[in-house]
Parts: C-alpha cells; structure tokens; sequence
C-alpha cells in the first residue's frame, strides 16, 4: 500500500531514459544516443524517441544535457576562398552566428 504525503502528492516523478525506451520499444543506448546527439539512429526512430521523451517529461540528469533538436551547430562550403565576393559571405555569416551566440 502507498501512502501519499504532501511532498509526493506534489513532486512529479523522474522518467528515466529505460522508461522512454521501453515507451518507444527501443533500448536505452538508443535513447542516450538520441538525446547526446549522436549518429546511428534513423529520423523516424529519433523523433519518434523525442516526442516521446517530452510527452513523458523526460528530463536529463543535471539538465545540462543539450537539447538534441538545437545542436547549434552551422556548416559553410565555399567554392572558392579567393574570390572576395565568397569571403565577404562568410564574414557576414560568421557575423551573424556569432550575434545569435553561436561561436
């Protein structure tokens, strides 16, 4: 028999990635894997894991995990770093990353 006090009546509980997995038939490696950001996991399974994980209230341990859906991070091919018009792109590009606090 549980017995509810005021602090467990009102505390949520904390979802554990084994219960994001077990939600989304996956294992935890692949909910770990989703939630650092890392390859090996097809778009339909990583959204599906994501969507889940907010629907559950998953929440990392520490918090200070990053959010798998912003990853921050902007890639630039250039064709040519000679030419000025290509530089200047990339100078008004790094410029506006790094105002938007992306280094």
């Amino acid at each position: 028999m549980k017995i509810e006090t005021a602090d467990s009546a009102t505390t949520p509980r904390k979802v554990s990635a084994a219960a994001v997995a077990r939600a989304c038939g996956v294992s935890s490696a692949t909910v770990s894997y989703v939630m650092n950001g890392r390859g090996g996991v097809s778009v339909e399974t990583r959204r599906r894991i994501i969507k889940t994980a907010a629907e559950l209230g998953y929440r990392p341990i520490g918090g200070q995990r990053r959010d798998p859906l912003l990853t921050r991070v902007v890639g630039l091919i250039l064709p040519n770093i000679v030419n000025q018009m290509y530089t200047g792109w990339a100078q008004h590009i790094i410029s506006a990353t790094r105002e938007e606090g992306i280094d």
